[in-house]
Parts: structure tokens; sequence; C-alpha cells
């Protein structure tokens, strides 16, 4: 839940989820699809001087391209539903009937960590933070083309400076994918003969000797503008 949360409406590393409430979601179908709205709430980010008081929360729409992403927000909004309090987070519980949580909310040093532990159990490599999340929304926002107001939008950042460091970022991962794709190429080394016959002092037995040299002369085969060069050691 918490990858999704962060990929999807690009929640910060760790003070938006630590204050993130199951009733600022909400799960609901209309014509485009089932889709789920999340309604942030003033931060510290929103409480800022004048030049802040006009900015807004987050109120985001997210349709699913696929049932089971909706399904899991539903299972797990039926999981909590029923516990006291309204927290996003809760520890889960060892149990033999299935996945249940306790009331208990998760603490804020695990939620600090979370993301990179949950790298480290999958064996995915590299550096991660729980900004990890948030700024895999930005890039994969930015490689599809979107806008960068619309990037804003959706990650909460609030200047074009801001979001625009997630382009960088994007542009090395395609420079990075393309090198990939497409390797450099290897130079050929060019080949030296020591001994070279000239054309116009061919003896006979050489001549017998360029002859009897097979090669195939298929549809495929095409010479322009070339030179051929023949060693003999005698």
């Amino acid at each position: 839940m918490f990858y999704y949360n962060s990929k999807l409406f690009g929640l910060r590393g760790v003070d938006e989820h630590k204050h993130l409430n199951t009733d600022q979601f909400d799960l609901g179908v209309d014509q485009r699809g089932k889709y789920i709205t999340f309604n942030g709430r003033a931060s510290k980010t929103y409480k800022g001087g004048l030049n802040q008081r006009h900015l807004s929360a987050k109120n985001i729409k997210h349709y699913f391209q696929n049932d089971e992403l909706y399904e899991i927000y539903e299972y797990y909004f039926q999981l909590v539903g029923s516990l006291k309090g309204n927290c996003f987070y809760r520890r889960p519980l060892d149990s033999k009937n299935g996945v249940k949580f306790g009331e208990q909310p998760i603490g804020v040093n695990k939620l600090s960590s979370i993301m990179k532990t949950m790298c480290a159990d999958a064996g995915v490599e590299g550096y991660f933070t729980n900004h990890s999340g948030k700024r895999t929304c930005a890039t994969t926002l930015y490689q599809a083309g979107i806008p960068e107001q619309e990037i804003m939008y959706r990650t909460g950042h609030r200047s074009v400076e801001s979001v625009r460091k997630y382009k960088r970022a994007a542009d090395d991962m395609l420079k990075d994918i393309s090198n990939v794709l497409e390797p450099e190429a290897i130079p050929v080394k060019k080949m030296r003969c020591e001994t070279v016959i000239s054309p116009s002092v061919t003896s006979e037995n050489e001549t017998d000797l360029i002859s009897n040299i097979n090669i195939p002369c298929g549809a495929h085969n095409n010479f322009s503008g070339c030179v051929f060069h023949f060693g003999t050691q005698k």
C-alpha cells in the first residue's frame, strides 16, 4: 500500500504517509471505469508564507487500468475499516486465518525505512528511500510526455523548477535505455597481407591459383568499387 500511495499520488517520504487516514480515500465507479480519489490535507508545506496562501491541498482522481489494484485497495479498506480510528497504516498481525491488522499504527521509524526494506526483501538492487516512490511518479509522467502543470498537480510540487529536476533524471534514464538497446559499435581491425601481387605481373601459376578460389555467387553478393589483394607464399 505504501508503494502505490507513493507512486499513484506522489506522497512525500514520511510526513504525508505518517498523517495519512483512510477517510482521505474513496473508491468508486463511473462511465470511465473504476477509480480512487485522494483528498490531501493541509501540512507544513501548505502553511507557508504569502506566496503559498493561494495553494490548495491535493485532490486526485485516479482511474485504475486493471481490476487487481482496485481490489487490493478495496480489500485493505475492508480489513482496517472495522478498527478503531482511521489511521491508514496498521501493524500486521501474525495469523493463520489470512491477513489481519492490529489497531496500533505503524511507527515512524518503520515508515521511514519501509521503501528500503521492501526493495531489499524483493531483491531489488540499488539505493532506495521513501522518496523513491514520489520520484518514480514524477519520472514516469515525464517519460510519458505529461505536461509539467499536470505533474505538479499530481506530485504537489510548488514550482516548475522543482519538478524539472525529475525531467533531467528521466532524460538520463532514457539515455541508459538507448545504450542498452543499441550498444556502441566495435571497431573492426583491417587485415594486412605481407605480399601483394599486381595484376600486371601475374604469372601462369598464380593465375591458376586465383582461378581455384571459390567465391559463392549468390543473389545477395554485390561488389562495387572494391580492390582485391591476394598474397602468396613462395
